[in-house]
């Protein structure tokens, strides 16, 4: 069985899937440097399984080639009401602005999410509009770290003043 698996990248994720689909019990996964993003089918079979996960609260992603369209899926597993996730580590996922606003967008309304970490990404100006306005209207992000991505310093300051006045909030920008 593992021998045909490992000749199948996407048979992996697809197995990941099915397994968060009918979770009840892991609460933490992590998949750094998984490399199961090869494809957009691999993405797609990994985080079908999150959009009817009701159990899992720490998912790692870290070092994977998640890319906007990954973090696009992920923003639609946010969107789930009985998704269970508080904290996501999408660092050093290759994650552009596309992505970023899509995650931003989903957690505007996900009362979950308590921990982000989005560092090391594609992420620019373009994208500091959106982070803004999740930080408006989002009081659970407790803790959201976008530093060393490619934001300049005035849409940095238009973040950090966005999260200013919420209590207990951390930023890493």
């Amino acid at each position: 069985m593992y021998k045909n698996m490992a000749k199948s990248p996407i048979q992996w994720p697809g197995v990941l899937g099915d397994a968060l689909r009918m979770n009840r019990g892991v609460h933490e996964l992590d998949l750094e440097y998984f490399y199961a993003f090869s494809s957009h089918l691999g993405m797609v079979a990994l985080f079908s399984g999150l959009w009817e996960n009701k159990s899992l609260q720490r998912l790692t992603l870290n070092w994977n080639k998640v890319g906007d369209d990954g973090a696009k899926l992920l923003a639609k597993a946010l969107l789930q009401k009985k998704n269970a996730l508080e904290e996501l580590d999408l660092s050093n996922c290759d994650i552009g602005d596309a992505g970023t606003q899509a995650i931003m967008a989903a957690l505007r309304t996900n009362r979950r999410l308590v921990r982000l970490d989005l560092a090391n990404n594609r992420i620019t100006n373009a994208s500091s509009a959106a982070v803004v306005q999740m930080l408006k209207e989002n009081a659970v992000v407790k803790l959201l770290l976008i530093n060393n991505c490619r934001l300049r310093k005035d849409g940095r300051t238009a973040i950090v003043y966005a999260g200013m006045p919420r209590q207990g909030f951390k930023l890493l920008i």
